[in-house]
């Protein structure tokens, strides 16, 4: 399945989609805009899904350490997230004050992702 590139920040354009985010405990669930990030490890939510759908859930709490080494220290949340039409359950995303999530690699890992950079699209395959 394809998508175009998506304006996100500042009129850059990048691969983006949105995924289908579900709490593996209340099953509520929100559709959110997500960046796919192929240099994070792990999938992050924005705080505002947090508030709106894992309101009741504590988390657990955990650190992550950035590319330039800096660590954040926060909450992490358990989910089933929808990708593409391909739904993968017991993930556990860390929420970050951003406007979109991350998809990572903790995700992306399960699919086959073409990046066509010329043409402004991508492709996923499960």
């Amino acid at each position: 399945m394809g998508y175009p590139y998506t304006e996100f920040h500042q009129g850059k354009e990048a691969p983006m989609v949105n995924v289908n985010v579900v709490n593996s405990r209340t099953r509520e669930q929100l559709s959110v805009p997500a960046l796919l990030d192929t240099g994070s490890e792990i999938t992050c939510i924005p705080i505002w899904c947090r508030r709106k759908i894992f309101r009741y859930s504590a988390g657990t709490h955990c650190q992550i350490k950035t590319v330039s080494g800096e660590i954040f220290g926060g909450r992490s949340v358990n989910m089933t997230i929808s990708v593409g039409g391909t739904a993968l359950d017991n993930i556990e995303a860390f929420v970050l004050d951003l406007p979109y999530a991350l998809i990572g690699r903790d995700v992306l890992d399960h699919f086959r992702i073409t990046f066509d950079g010329p043409a402004h699209e991508w492709f996923i395959e499960s």
